[in-house]
């Protein structure tokens, strides 16, 4: 166990850096260093109020961090804000496995940009409910926990989507199994898995439970 000295009043965001380190968002609107033996290392970004949600690709380095208002990537030592647009406060960021692409949402609203050599919006889905958590699977399709509204899949490739409610409680978090081909999510006491032998978005995700 890491004991760290209180950086926010609430739940922290954290993600992987390297091999044994992590990264933590702050109260303040720092990006911090967390490392194995428990020491915090100076800032590694700075936005002006609380983190709400951060992620790090350790494909290629590249580390993004938002406060709700400005979403800020770090890639090769160079920061770049992205103008984004968004209306609603964003409230998670998510890196694809190789880096090079960026989801991020705000409202009920998905957007998908590329983070590689170059920062620019690739498209942007409309959902059923506000994500809370996005995972990726690949370089095209995510998973989105949407809360009291269940969850959803997002194909990129296909702009094709789909979305599973009916949770006793609200779904905050989703995963992906490679090795099982498999998506889990979770509410309440209820945890069910999808098996995904056949194409995805097939229509039937609402049936298709292994709980």
């Amino acid at each position: 166990m890491i004991t760290t000295p209180q950086l926010a009043a609430g739940p922290i965001p954290i993600t992987a850096f390297g091999q044994s380190d992590f990264l933590l968002g702050g109260g303040a609107g720092d990006v911090l260093l967390l490392r194995a033996d428990g020491s915090l290392g100076e800032p590694v970004l700075k936005l002006e109020s609380a983190i709400v949600a951060i992620d790090h690709s350790v494909a290629n380095g590249v580390t993004v961090a938002t406060d709700g208002n400005k979403i800020l990537l770090v890639r090769q030592g160079s920061q770049f804000a992205l103008a984004h647009g968004a209306a609603s406060p964003v409230s998670t960021v998510a890196l694809s496995p190789g880096g090079d692409h960026l989801a991020f949402s705000a409202g009920d609203r998905l957007w998908v940009w590329v983070s590689g050599d170059e920062t620019m919006p690739l498209d942007d889905f409309a959902c059923a409910g506000q994500p809370v958590s996005i995972r990726w699977n690949g370089q095209s399709l995510l998973a989105c926990a949407l809360g009291a509204d269940g969850f959803s899949l997002i194909d990129c490739a296909s702009r094709r989507t789909d979305a599973v409610a009916g949770f006793p409680a609200p779904v905050r978090s989703v995963s992906w199994s490679g090795p099982a081909n498999a998506l889990v999510a979770s509410g309440a006491f209820r945890i069910a898995a999808w098996v995904m032998d056949t194409p995805l978005l097939a229509g039937k995700l609402s049936s298709g439970a292994l709980e």
